[in-house]
């Protein structure tokens, strides 16, 4: 990461979802392009908010789903993967109250193709359940895995290359979630932040 990077202050992400997470932990709203450094959390992974829909079967308020341990740091994604949700808020919570069986996650991540996965929302176990917010943490690492997987094999746009993924770029061991933000009927943009990992 950039040095320049690392000193980019823009609209507070992070301090808003921390003060007013313990009020409401659902309902906040990240600028779109934050880029915040933080010693805990790392830097906002800029990205464009996913706009196709807008006005047919796009919400008109604006489901966040937050992934924050107690100590304030985001979730890293590793943890997800490995099913460790230790200190995460709400772990044990349903999670996407109204969204069908599956949704979309979409990701537009700087100098590459935009992508979008497929995630369940439900346990299919007697009778169909909807799953934890900490299941759901789970399944979204899952495709963030494999969008890692997808975009270390692209070329990236020049003007973007500090964002560049893979060896000698950005890894999965240094990506962490901080949330889901709704952005048309049944499909939601994560929220990642990088904390690069030794």
């Amino acid at each position: 990461m950039s040095s320049s990077l690392e000193g980019a202050v823009s609209t507070s992400f992070e301090d808003d979802v921390l003060t007013s997470l313990w009020e409401n932990i659902n309902s906040l709203a990240p600028p779109q392009d934050a880029t915040l450094p933080s010693r805990q959390n790392g830097v906002c992974i800029p990205q464009k908010k996913y706009e196709k829909g807008a006005g047919r079967g796009a919400p008109n308020n604006q489901n966040l789903v937050l992934f924050v341990r107690q100590d304030g740091s985001y979730l890293p994604v590793i943890a997800a993967l490995d099913e460790n949700y230790d200190g995460l808020v709400n772990r044990d919570l349903q999670a996407l109250g109204e969204a069908g069986f599956t949704i979309i996650i979409r990701f537009e991540w700087p100098g590459y193709v935009s992508q979008d996965f497929q995630v369940r929302t439900f346990d299919w176990c007697v009778p169909p359940k909807r799953i934890s917010l900490s299941k759901l943490g789970t399944e979204v690492a899952k495709v963030v895995r494999q969008l890692v997987d997808k975009l270390q094999t692209q070329n990236i746009a020049p003007e973007h290359a500090q964002w560049r993924v893979g060896p000698n770029g950005i890894e999965i061991k240094d990506l962490r979630l901080a949330a889901l933000e709704q952005v048309s009927a049944g499909s939601y943009q994560a929220r990642l932040f990088y904390k690069p990992q030794n």
